[in-house]
């Protein structure tokens, strides 16, 4: 990881180059599988999409970090580009009927994106909070998964990876009253978090008779409320999250013709204390 700023008074400019892997690893051998010995028509007698190899990334970021009006307000924003070579993905084996899982490695994919972070205290009461993230992941030109055997797959460029929203953001409000209560400082917290569409797979990977084709996963959001008393020992609060009981596609499971999906938890109440013993 490389970092470069460059301070302005009080406003930060930066970039940022950094990289980072997964390790490699090895599936299970199964017969007649492209993941494993014993060869077959779908791999060479060498095995070699047995053993998956580690899968690296590149990001490069440019951003600033600024304050503003004597400090009520800090803005900080960034925009990255990050390139993944050799990604590991679970696919399915392109033999029908044999309902295998594997991890195989796919060339590349690249994902652009923004980000900020706005931190607002107009007053010694209020505080506000704003973040937002905007990306565009996709693989950038046609692909082939499962190259140089005779169930290889082509992957067309342009297909949206999966499990990357386009848009997510979020909002909190905080109101501290200036009376104290029982010796503490009362305050109450609203929050609004939104995750906008996404796929729950990567397009062009499913060929066996039991194919799991691509679905969107809807955006959605959710709101949470809090009211709390807090000093310099202990904070305790009730709150509700979850205010509108909004169920979240987190993630459709549709594989061997069974829907299945995990979604987030329910409106939940409940009261929270915490005390810290380092004071």
């Amino acid at each position: 990881k490389v970092n470069l700023s460059y301070r302005a008074g009080e406003q930060l400019l930066f970039a940022t180059y950094s990289e980072g892997f997964r390790r490699g690893g090895a599936n299970s051998a199964r017969p007649q599988s492209v993941y494993g010995p014993p060869s077959n028509l779908f791999e060479d007698p060498a095995g070699t999409l047995f053993e998956y190899e580690s899968d690296t990334i590149e990001n490069v970021e440019i951003g600033a970090k600024t304050q503003w009006f004597d400090d009520q307000l800090r803005l900080n924003f960034a925009f990255y580009r990050m390139t993944w070579d050799n990604i590991q993905v679970q696919a399915e084996d392109p033999q029908p009927l044999l309902y295998t899982l594997g991890i195989v490695n796919f060339p590349e994919a690249e994902i652009d994106g923004a980000e900020a972070w706005l931190n607002w205290a107009p007053s010694d009461n209020w505080k506000f909070d704003l973040t937002l993230g905007i990306n565009d992941g996709e693989i950038p030109s046609t692909q082939t998964l499962f190259a140089g055997t005779a169930g290889a797959i082509p992957v067309i460029g342009g297909t949206e990876l999966p499990i990357v929203p386009d848009l997510k953001g979020s909002l909190h409000a905080t109101y501290s009253f200036s009376e104290t209560l029982f010796g503490a400082n009362p305050y109450i917290l609203a929050s609004y978090s939104y995750t906008g569409e996404s796929v729950n797979s990567l397009a062009g990977i499913e060929s066996s008779s039991f194919a799991f084709p691509v679905m969107a996963q809807d955006s959605w959001s959710v709101v949470d409320v809090q009211a709390g008393l807090e000093t310099a020992d202990w904070t305790l609060s009730l709150y509700i999250d979850n205010l509108f009981d909004e169920e979240a596609e987190l993630f459709y499971n549709n594989r061997w013709a069974q829907q299945r999906l995990s979604s987030n938890w329910p409106r939940t109440i409940g009261v929270n204390f915490r005390y810290n013993f380092n004071n």
